[in-house]
């Protein structure tokens, strides 16, 4: 499996392992996410299986058409070349991270101009600098508005109209979207009409660990997003909120530990050394939590990885020249400037009550058209 110097530097183990191990974990995401949308509802079901299968074949038919029309190469060689790259699983999650709502005809344009610009138009794989399966849910939130239920389009009419309108949305299970106090479940709490991988947390640490302990990511990353989060969270909520729940809910509910285990972590888009790799992290956390206090997104985790993928770059250059304690040094002042800057963004908002704050993100929910 050719691929870059730098990139190859990243995987833990064998390639061909990292993407076995990593496709284990993504099916059953798919299995699970599948399985529970059948329950709430049938056309959910179908609507969920059809995204997931039109994101993986629109996928490889964009990359044989790019072969095609790029190194004249025969449709076997193409496919040779997709397989050996597991180019399936950018499919795969691309599919996972797309809402229930979504058109199947947008969800085609969207795998074509990701496949196409985002990843061949650099080279191919391991060239790419962002992640494509982020891309394409922020070309398709730009681009075609996407629905967070089932919406007016050609195929959910169809399903609505065979199967029935499911009585309850996927978002009253239960109203986990953005950061929502549903009750101290949190392990439980699932939000597969925003994005179809935010299935229940517990679920999701599960799979991290497994991907952890059979090296295919690198421990440093989640650990150190999710402990950047909770300390950030803490001084939020001692400077604003006042709610038990605030750093709860930033940590379990939305997407973040998803795309923290499975987005943030890819070999591809990330920093070789392991102090650019919590500098990396905490870059992350701190685009989240601007985009989340002084932003209109009520989630910002794409947002925050895309911004760091485009730094990526900057650090591999760097590599030979901040060492040891100039890395430290860079870490220390970052980190001190973003307290500083935590608290300013704390003190602006208006101490709120637990009361306040629980009715502060219903009516957020109800604003976007998710909560019921």
């Amino acid at each position: 499996m050719k691929m870059l110097k730098t990139v190859e530097e990243n995987f833990l183990i064998d390639p061909s392992i990292h993407y076995k191990k990593l496709q284990n974990a993504l099916y059953v995401i798919a299995f699970f996410v599948v399985i529970s949308n059948l329950f709430v509802s049938i056309a959910l079901g179908i609507k969920t299986i059809l995204i997931l299968l039109v994101a993986m074949l629109a996928t490889r038919e964009t990359e044989m058409f790019f072969f095609y029309q790029t190194k004249n190469a025969a449709r076997e060689k193409s496919l040779l070349n997709y397989r050996e790259h597991y180019g399936h699983l950018d499919g795969l999650l691309i599919g996972l991270l797309m809402p229930i709502g979504i058109s199947l005809f947008s969800l085609v344009i969207v795998c074509f101009f990701v496949n196409f610009f985002v990843k061949n138009s650099f080279g191919g794989f391991s060239y790419n600098v962002f992640s494509i399966a982020l891309v394409a849910r922020v070309f398709a939130e730009i681009s075609f508005g996407i629905n967070h239920v089932l919406g007016m389009n050609f195929t959910d009419n169809v399903l609505v109209s065979l199967f029935g309108e499911p009585s309850t949305s996927i978002a009253s299970i239960p109203y986990s979207v953005g950061l929502f106090n549903f009750d101290g479940n949190y392990l439980l709490a699932s939000n597969t009409d925003y994005m179809l991988g935010s299935i229940p947390a517990i679920f999701i640490i599960i799979l991290g660990l497994y991907l952890i302990k059979n090296k295919v990511i690198d421990y440093i990353i989640p650990i150190s997003i999710i402990g950047f989060m909770i300390i950030f969270s803490f001084i939020l909520n001692e400077y604003s909120y006042t709610s038990d729940v605030y750093i709860l809910n930033s940590i379990f509910l939305g997407p973040f530990l998803f795309l923290t285990f499975f987005l943030a972590t890819d070999p591809i888009i990330v920093p070789n050394s392991k102090v650019s790799k919590v500098i990396y992290s905490l870059l992350i956390v701190l685009v989240i939590l601007v985009i989340r206090e002084t932003g209109s997104n009520y989630d910002g985790v794409v947002y925050a990885i895309l911004f760091a993928n485009m730094l990526v770059p900057m650090f591999r250059a760097k590599n030979n020249m901040y060492k040891g304690i100039k890395k430290i040094i860079i870490i220390v002042i970052i980190f001190a400037l973003s307290i500083a800057g935590t608290i300013l963004v704390a003190n602006n908002h208006k101490k709120q009550t637990k009361e306040e704050y629980k009715t502060q993100e219903i009516y957020k929910l109800e604003g976007r058209g998710i909560y019921e």
